[in-house]
């Protein structure tokens, strides 16, 4: 990181205070843009980039400043480029086409090359303009270019939440009904058979308690279909007090019966 930063004070020196472009510190460079070879100090003439094609820097300094930076700009975007020190003051610059950036390949404007020298020693600073390329119709044709997300205000998101599931699955619903309907005729067939529930001399008592468990049994099935768990409990809770009532005096008839037929039976 701290090399990293200490380059970028270089290059910014570089670019504050540069020499002419007549002092240029190339001695010697050339250039290959695919199989084509040109003087990379006289290569001012249009240069087309086609697909599959790789450009090669090579070059040799009269002095070497502490960083060295080649810079590809096209339509006021700018990618750097490090290349590799081959010697003392010579290096070189093998650049795929698939590390030029997409946008450049994209567009049919000029991709100008430069190189930057940055030192302290203000004397070893320079820019210098290499060449330029020019990428052919078929290389932007079949270059993909996604524009990047830039920071900055997005389109508003709409999201409809769904409500949480009140009711369980009718599935499920019918099966509680058609076990409690299961218990309820058990129930009152156990009773029927052992003579302790007899249709034919049914009192008010006997009536008000079956009349609450049916009740009871209505409120569980609406509880299920439709209703409410709170409108359930106030139901429960205003039919409660008659079911222990009419139970409490159901469940003594019935003590009541046994003891008698233990009587009869002794």
């Amino acid at each position: 990181m701290t090399g990293r930063i200490y380059g970028f004070l270089i290059l910014l020196l570089a670019c504050v205070k540069v020499i002419s472009a007549s002092s240029s510190p190339i001695v010697e460079g050339s250039l290959s843009v695919g199989s084509r070879d040109y003087d990379l100090e006289s290569s001012s003439k249009e240069i087309i980039l086609n697909p599959q094609e790789s450009i090669t820097i090579s070059f040799e300094l009269s002095l070497v400043p502490e960083q060295v930076v080649i810079s590809a700009n096209s339509n006021g975007l700018q990618s750097i480029f490090y290349p590799i020190k081959k010697s003392t003051n010579s290096y070189e610059l093998l650049l795929p086409l698939s590390k030029i950036p997409a946008i450049f390949k994209k567009n049919d404007d000029k991709i100008e090359f430069e190189l930057i020298c940055g030192d302290f020693n203000t004397k070893l600073n320079s820019i210098t303009k290499l060449f330029s390329v020019t990428p052919s119709p078929e290389l932007q044709k079949i270059t993909e270019y996604k524009k990047s997300l830039r920071f900055g205000k997005l389109p508003e998101i709409y999201h409809i939440f769904k409500d949480h599931q009140i009711f369980v699955n009718p599935i499920i619903s019918l099966l509680f009904i058609a076990l409690i309907i299961v218990l309820f005729l058990g129930l009152v067939g156990a009773w029927t058979k052992i003579e302790n529930l007899q249709f034919t001399s049914l009192s008010l008592v006997d009536f008000g308690f079956l009349l609450t468990l049916v009740l009871f049994e209505v409120i569980f099935v609406r509880y299920f279909i439709k209703d409410s768990i709170f409108l359930t409990i106030s139901r429960v809770f205003i039919t409660a007090p008659f079911a222990i009532v009419f139970g409490s005096r159901v469940l003594r008839k019935v003590r009541s019966r046994r003891l008698s037929k233990d009587v009869k039976k002794e």
